[in-house]
């Protein structure tokens, strides 16, 4: 009983203290909160007990709002309510427990919000979505349905910026009619089949298939591309050029686990960073890429890049199968770092499987002595 005692007097304390410090604000007529870091505007509105104090705060004063949850039976509705009807720009909720947080409907007629993020949490398949201003929504370890997310699409035209991770749920995703959208990221959506994109004002696009699972991927409408990721068990190196083809603006390419893929050819007077990242069955790849500059590769293979006018690399990030003793043959790297003569000021990152160290070169002479 005296610890509960103690507990309710340090809360009444601080709710006067803090009460005390708004009714000064207002007197000033300047507003400190926002000068606190974050995790200390969090932590006064824990510590708060009265809705009418959660109002006070955050009014003029919480445009970017973050609360997680990972235990207990906190009650999250009335804090959304109450950033919600204070007109907060930025929400972000995370919440890890065993069942999914079932979102107000509040959230999603806000004519405020610029970016939502959730996380574990849950939406009615069928809700009424009016987020006129939204420019940014993350959606990770959710229940997604194509319903659902078409909803979202319908009640958020300007949203710039969409990122589904390990959603589930959704099997086809289309999209044709978000003229504002330019960055798109697909992390592990389990089920995901199809995605067919038609879009010009899309600039860079991620896809990362869960594994044994084929996904369709039709992006012929987005010819204003710059940036692909792809990680794909399933890629071919037919289906690969038949993607690219649509992209003459494209300067990153990133491959990451295309197990599949056993040649590669980039011809490409645009493409500036290229990274081919664990690709097991990968063999010489072609590359002519006269501006290319960052080059990465990680693989158990030898590397036996044919790399025709390349005079622009400055950098390159090598992850090699080394050999028993654990270092890299000199003759391997020999007709890479020819590649970098032409240009004056260069860098290699050189590391392996067996030595934990990572090494940066900048001249060729050190090269020759560590091999």
């Amino acid at each position: 009983m005296k610890k509960q005692k103690t507990k309710h007097s340090s809360n009444t304390k601080l709710s006067s203290i803090l009460r005390k410090a708004i009714r000064d604000r207002k007197q000033r007529k300047m507003d400190r909160i926002p000068e606190l870091p974050l995790h200390i505007i969090h932590h006064i509105l824990y510590r708060l007990h009265r809705p009418k104090d959660i109002t006070r705060i955050t009014i003029h004063s919480v445009q970017k709002f973050k609360i997680s949850l990972s235990q207990g039976s906190f009650n999250l509705n009335n804090w959304i309510h109450a950033v919600i009807n204070e007109n907060v720009k930025e929400l972000e909720v995370h919440v890890d427990l065993k069942s999914h947080y079932l979102l107000p409907n509040t959230v999603f007629t806000s004519k405020n919000l610029t970016s939502l993020k959730l996380h574990g949490c849950k939406v009615h398949n069928n809700i009424i979505i009016n987020l006129c201003n939204l420019k940014r929504l993350w959606i990770r370890r959710a229940h997604i349905t194509t319903n659902l997310i078409n909803n979202f699409f319908q009640g958020c035209p300007l949203v710039e910026d969409v990122r589904l991770t390990h959603c589930n749920g959704l099997d086809y995703l289309c999209i044709s009619t978000l003229n504002n959208l330019c960055k798109v990221l697909l992390h592990e959506c389990h089920g995901l089949v199809s995605v067919n994109i038609e879009l010009t004002t899309l600039v860079s696009f991620s896809l990362c298939v869960a594994d044994a699972l084929e996904c369709k991927l039709n992006l012929a409408g987005c010819e204003n591309l710059k940036s692909l990721t792809i990680k794909d068990p399933n890629l071919t190196e037919k289906l690969f050029q038949d993607l690219i083809i649509n992209f003459p603006c494209l300067e990153k390419v990133v491959l990451r686990e295309c197990n599949r893929l056993e040649r590669l050819t980039i011809l490409s007077r645009t493409v500036k960073k290229l990274s081919v990242i664990r690709c097991r069955l990968l063999k010489d790849p072609v590359i002519d890429a006269p501006y290319l500059s960052t080059f990465e590769y990680s693989g158990c293979k030898s590397m036996h890049v044919s790399m025709l006018q390349i005079s622009d690399l400055h950098e390159a990030k090598l992850h090699l199968q080394t050999k028993e003793d654990g270092f890299v043959l000199f003759g391997e790297l020999e007709w890479f770092l020819q590649k970098f003569k032409e240009s004056g000021g260069w860098k290699m990152v050189v590391s392996s499987n067996k030595v934990k160290n990572i090494t940066i070169y900048e001249e060729v002479s050190k090269i020759q002595h560590d091999m």
